[in-house]
C-alpha cells in the first residue's frame, strides 16, 4: 500500500558482520536509517538533512555529525557535508530488488543522479557503477554554495548584489521546507504541494538565502501571534506574497573602506 512507503532490504548477515558490530550504536542506527529511509531513492544516494535524520533517528545533532564522519571514515558511506549528499556504498550493489541491467531500473537512477548537486560523490557513484554521469567534471574547488544567512540572522550578506538564481540540477527546496519546519515548529512534509511552491520561486531567480531570510524574518515577527498560523508554504512561498516579503528585507549596507564610500 502506498501509505506504507517504498519497500527496501538488507542482508541479515549483516548484523553479524565484524566491521559492522565494531560501529558505535548511533552510527549502526543511522546506517539503517540512511539505508532504508524514504529519501534513499533507488541508488542510495540522495540529498540528506540533518534535521530529518535527527527525528528519525532520535539523536543529537552531535551524533549524528559523529556517527556520519565515523561511517565515512570506515567506507560504509561517502558524504558531501557542503551539498549535503550521502551515498550509501554497496547498497545498489547488494539490492536484491534492484538491477542496473534492467533499463527502466538503470534510467531511474540516472534520472535520481541528474537531480543532484554538481560534487564529487556524483562522480565516484558512477564511476564505481560504470554508468553515464550527469556532468563530466567539477572545476576546481567544486560548486561555490549558495550565500545564506546564520541560522539566528536575516540580514543580507554584505557582498549581496542581486538575485542568485539557481543553476543545474541543485533542489534545495526539502532543505528549505525544513528550515522552516525547524524555525517555527512546524511539521510540514516534503510533498510537491510545499515543495512545487518553493521551486518555482527558485525559478523566479529568488536565491535560496533569501527564502530562509523570509523565513526567519517572518518567525521573529509573528510567533507567538495572531499571524503565526500563517507561517506555511502557502503564505511564505505564494508568489505575490513571497515578493513582497522580499522587499522587506533589510537593505544591505553601504560599502566601506575606500575613499569615496
Amino acid at each position: 500500500m502506498s501509505h506504507r512507503g517504498v519497500y527496501r532490504s538488507v542482508y541479515s548477515a549483516l548484523l553479524d558482520d565484524i566491521d559492522f558490530q565494531n560501529l558505535s550504536p548511533s552510527s549502526r542506527l543511522l546506517f539503517f536509517t540512511l539505508r532504508l529511509g524514504k529519501q534513499s531513492g533507488p541508488a542510495a544516494i540522495f540529498r540528506y538533512y540533518p534535521a530529518v535524520l535527527a527525528q528519525q533517528t532520535g539523536l543529537r545533532s552531535s551524533q549524528i555529525t559523529r556517527s556520519l564522519k565515523q561511517l565515512r571514515d570506515t567506507r560504509w558511506i561517502e558524504y558531501d557535508p557542503e551539498h549535503f549528499v550521502v551515498w550509501v556504498r554497496n547498497a545498489l550493489r547488494y539490492d536484491p530488488t534492484m538491477n542496473l541491467a534492467h533499463v527502466k531500473q538503470r534510467l531511474g537512477v540516472e534520472r535520481a543522479l541528474a537531480e543532484l548537486p554538481r560534487c564529487q560523490i556524483v562522480l565516484n557513484f558512477c564511476e564505481y557503477y560504470k554508468i553515464a554521469k550527469p556532468f563530466e567534471s567539477l572545476s576546481k574547488g567544486g560548486r561555490p554554495p549558495f550565500p545564506s544567512e546564520s541560522d539566528s540572522d536575516y540580514r543580507v550578506p554584505n557582498n549581496y548584489n542581486g538575485p542568485v538564481a539557481p543553476t543545474g540540477p541543485l533542489d534545495l527546496s526539502g532543505e528549505i521546507l525544513e528550515f522552516l519546519n525547524q524555525k517555527a515548529g512546524r511539521t510540514y512534509r516534503q510533498t510537491a504541494t510545499h515543495l512545487d511552491l518553493i521551486r518555482a520561486r527558485l525559478r523566479d531567480g529568488i536565491a535560496p538565502w533569501q527564502l530562509r531570510a523570509i523565513v526567519s524574518r517572518k518567525v521573529h515577527e509573528w510567533r507567538s501571534t495572531e499571524m503565526a498560523k500563517y507561517l506555511r508554504p502557502a503564505t511564505l512561498f505564494n508568489r505575490t506574497k513571497c515578493e513582497q516579503y522580499l522587499g522587506e528585507l533589510p537593505a544591505p549596507p553601504p560599502a566601506t573602506g575606500g575613499p569615496d564610500a
